[in-house]
């Protein structure tokens, strides 16, 4: 099956959005989605054009791999600044990060 990964992925999410939805952790939750996009992407598009892109080079990277484009500055801000702040994340800028993520799992050009 050419792509069990995004079932697999999309499930190994839930189970993640759940847990670190349940107990308030949104920090986190970013976190690993972005691990997540990470991994997949380095197995699709090649470690070496995915592992040193952080930021807005992240994001232009990321988005340059589907139709969508939906990654936008308020992502790079969350990526870059939000998840290492003493702030809390706000639930709706994470939950709005992890649908974009399970978008673009869902329809990410191979």
């Amino acid at each position: 099956m050419k792509n069990k990964y995004r079932t697999e992925a999309l499930q190994w999410l839930s189970t993640k959005e759940q847990s670190l939805t349940r107990q308030k952790n949104y920090a986190a939750l970013v976190y690993e989605t972005n691990m997540l996009l990470k991994r997949i992407a380095m197995s699709k598009y090649g470690r070496s054009n995915v592992a040193g892109k952080r930021g807005a080079d992240w994001t232009s990277y990321i988005n340059s791999t589907w139709r969508a484009k939906a990654f936008d500055e308020t992502d790079e801000a969350l990526l870059h600044e939000d998840i290492y702040c003493l702030e809390a994340i706000k639930p709706g800028k994470a939950t709005a990060f992890v649908n974009k993520a399970k978008q673009w799992i869902r329809r990410h050009k191979v």
